[in-house]
């Protein structure tokens, strides 16, 4: 009975409860990861991503952009900047007086399995805007390998925004 008692006794093994023992373990697992990028492995992400795109890949490319956009701090579009057979990230700008700009951004058109990059910032009030980034979708890719710059656009993006630990 006492070794009964003693087994059931876990004071002397406990060493959190509940939300604690969640906390510890998770920091346990995260302290474990390499959650440090070098050049090489964002110019990896690049590759995958071109090669995504040449293949047709379309979820391939959508991986590739969504790590980007983690990376670049990008998100979705405003409601009237978004295309319904389109993914679109972006940086979101607002002004003082509350008025929002969005760009530059990424557009990739799963129909054409096309990737276009936007470098400017437009208004998702301004019926131009609208018009432009609808006209920039629709427009026909060509084989000149101007989609798969967008992605050494974002690669370069991600080395100069200073979240890349370099070598030395």
């Amino acid at each position: 009975i006492k070794n009964a008692i003693r087994i059931l006794n876990d004071k002397d093994v406990v060493v959190s409860k509940k939300e604690q023992s969640l906390e510890t373990v998770q920091s346990l697992c995260i302290a474990g990861l390499d959650l440090e990028f070098k050049p090489a492995d964002i110019q990896a992400l690049a590759a995958e991503g071109i090669a995504s795109l040449e293949n047709g890949y379309a979820e391939g490319v959508m991986e590739s952009m969504d790590l980007f956009a983690e990376l670049l701090g990008y998100s979705p579009p405003p409601r009237s900047l978004r295309i319904s057979h389109c993914r679109i990230t972006g940086v979101l700008h607002r002004s003082e007086t509350g008025e929002a700009t969005f760009g530059p951004m990424v557009v990739y058109s799963r129909v054409r399995n096309s990737l276009a990059l936007v470098e400017r910032q437009l208004n998702p009030r301004d019926p131009k805007d609208l018009t432009y980034i609808k006209e920039t979708v629709a427009q026909t890719p060509d084989a000149s390998g101007k989609d798969s710059r967008v992605f050494e656009y974002l690669a370069a993006a991600v080395l100069k925004s200073g979240r890349v630990s370099l070598p030395g």
